[in-house]
């Protein structure tokens, strides 16, 4: 599936992420909740950071950090070491690349701020990670707790003559909007997340498991398919020496190994003792693919970004609702002013459904997958709320600025919470 170009068909080729600093990310606060007020200092450049601050705010500590080269996820352990702090006590709002400039906020429960001036601190943090503000709030950050990203994106080898074409299929994006697609990188190499997704929503657990053995990494594969093997055809003998084999396995499918000699004869409690936040990204990703199948036969149609009867569409701060008039003339401009959006689905039987002929489009997306919206009640012990996603994410402050030499140019736009930077390189690529 593309984005929207002009139709000439010419494709622009450029590279991109050379270096950490080829690829800038701030993420963009949403407003604190009323009850949730923070109160904000700009941490100091040098010395100790001001331990005396009032708490008045809440009992979480959030940093708004700047980082090189780490992605949130070890930003987060570096900090949460540096703070004395358990491996759960960090939130954030968004997960940012590895190979990038990240600025974002993070929150830590019970965090002392005057921590992060001592000896040990600072060997923790390195030289990659900048505290610049530090304030307070009463909860942890939620996920997609933010209005967006700001990015600096810088483009390497761009022909000269390609450099005015770039700026006009980003206009035309920025105007219509981008289609909000995931991208083949949220379904894992070669779709194996997804593949994983679909497996453990058939309901196979066998199936489910050797999808786990087949995707390990090489040091473990050899011991996971024998597992695998063992829980599909073994003797009883073997399933009870199922343990043996936990030394080449990884933790997750050490712990299946350990439930098949413990329960020989119930397959559905190997899916079962998978961690539910893994089974979850596997689900995540499958419906994540529906939703793409969905958004690129809108494109192909032209209609993304066009409500049509039968659709769910999305208001800012009030729930979604079905259009059953198509004629309405205040809905079509309100979606042509960004008041609406049209909207697909992260496929659940307890989201709003669609009617008509989107309904049938959607069903059909499911279909494809093998799979029909009773599948999704309960899929490997999960029990999936589902979602509208809009199909189309606005691009704004979009502008390319030459940076002299060797055609490279610099990409800065925001994308709202949910949509990827690449999802818009891979449109501007054509």
């Amino acid at each position: 599936m593309s984005a929207p170009t002009l139709d000439d068909g010419r494709v622009i080729a450029f590279e991109f992420k050379e270096a950490p600093e080829d690829f800038e990310v701030e993420e963009l606060d949403a407003p604190p909740d009323r009850d949730d007020a923070e109160a904000t200092n700009a941490a100091p450049a040098t010395g100790a950071i001001d331990s005396a601050h009032a708490q008045s705010g809440g009992d979480h500590l959030t940093l708004r950090v700047r980082a090189v080269g780490l992605g949130t996820q070890e930003v987060a352990r570096r900090l949460t070491r540096a703070l004395g702090l358990g491996p759960r006590a960090a939130s954030f709002a968004g997960r940012k690349d590895v190979q990038a400039v990240i600025t974002q906020r993070l929150a830590f429960e019970h965090g002392d701020p005057a921590r992060l001036d001592t000896a040990e601190a600072r060997e923790s943090l390195g030289d990659r990670i900048e505290v610049l503000e530090v304030a307070w709030r009463r909860s942890a950050l939620r996920a997609g707790e933010s209005l967006g990203n700001r990015f600096g994106i810088t483009l390497r080898g761009v022909a000269a003559a390609d450099a005015p074409l770039l700026t006009q299929r980003l206009a035309r994006i920025a105007a219509r909007g981008l289609p909000n697609a995931f991208g083949a990188q949220r379904f894992g190499r070669d779709g194996r997340t997804a593949e994983l997704g679909r497996l453990l929503v058939q309901g196979d657990p066998l199936a489910y498991l050797d999808g786990l053995a087949a995707t390990s990494d090489e040091r473990h594969r050899e011991a996971a398919l024998e597992l695998a093997r063992r829980a599909r055809e073994g003797t009883p003998g073997e399933k009870r020496k199922a343990t043996e084999l936990c030394r080449g396995l990884d933790r997750t499918l050490a712990e299946v190994a350990r439930q098949l000699a413990r329960r020989r004869d119930d397959p559905d409690s190997l899916v079962r003792v998978v961690p539910k936040e893994q089974r979850g990204f596997h689900l995540s990703a499958l419906q994540s693919r529906i939703f793409d199948r969905v958004l690129a036969a809108r494109v192909t149609a032209g209609t993304f970004d066009v409500p049509h009867e039968g659709d769910v569409l999305l208001r800012p701060g009030r729930g979604p609702f079905v259009l059953r008039h198509r004629a309405d003339v205040g809905v079509v401009a309100a979606a042509s002013a960004w008041q609406l959006e049209v909207s697909g689905p992260m496929w659940s039987p307890r989201m709003v459904l669609a009617e008509g002929a989107t309904f049938a489009a959607e069903l059909a997306a499911l279909a494809a997958e093998g799979l029909a919206p009773e599948a999704l009640e309960r899929p490997g012990g999960l029990a999936p709320k589902g979602a509208r996603r809009a199909l189309r994410a606005r691009v704004g402050e979009a502008r390319v600025e030459p940076l002299g030499g060797d055609g490279a140019l610099r990409l800065v736009c925001t994308l709202p919470a949910g949509a990827y930077a690449t999802t818009l390189l891979d449109a501007l690529r054509g």
